[in-house]
C-alpha cells in the first residue's frame, strides 16, 4: 500500500522537470 492509496492529486507542469518527476512520485505511491 502506498502512502496516497485512494487519493486524488491534480498536478500542474507534469509534462517536464521537476513536475513530472513529482507525477512519477505520486503515482508510484498510489495516487
Amino acid at each position: 500500500m502506498g502512502l496516497l492509496d485512494g487519493k486524488k492529486v491534480l498536478i500542474t507542469g507534469a509534462r517536464k522537470g521537476i513536475g513530472r518527476g513529482i507525477a512519477i512520485t505520486l503515482a508510484n505511491e498510489g495516487a
